[in-house]
């Protein structure tokens, strides 16, 4: 389960809006089910200063994207509809093993 920790900007006004929310989850959910992507070449050393897993490019499809919207959990549609709008989240590591999501677009 994923954590907000912005206050003053809801997800729904996100949606509408744009803006910045964050949020505290854990590596399952940071990598679809599998921390595996913690061990990747091309990221290990970024878990503590910041890394992007953008999705495939499918999502800028109108017909993807509706379908992602009505039947994805509440992280993934976030995901999504936040790379559908050319925004971007980025992850960093906690001490505490969690992630840290800065979810962005305007």
């Amino acid at each position: 389960m994923f954590a907000l920790l912005t206050t003053g900007l809801t997800v729904s006004d996100y949606y509408k809006n744009g803006g910045v929310l964050e949020f505290e989850l854990d590596a399952l959910e940071v990598g679809g089910n599998s921390n595996e992507f913690e061990t990747f070449h091309s990221l290990k050393n970024k878990l503590h200063i910041g890394f992007e897993l953008p999705p495939t490019v499918i999502i800028h499809d109108p017909a993807i994207l509706a379908q992602i919207m009505a039947s994805s959990d509440s992280w993934t549609k976030l995901h999504a509809y936040t790379y559908a709008r050319n925004g971007s989240i980025v992850y960093k590591k906690l001490p505490s093993g969690l992630y840290n999501a800065r979810c962005e677009w305007n």
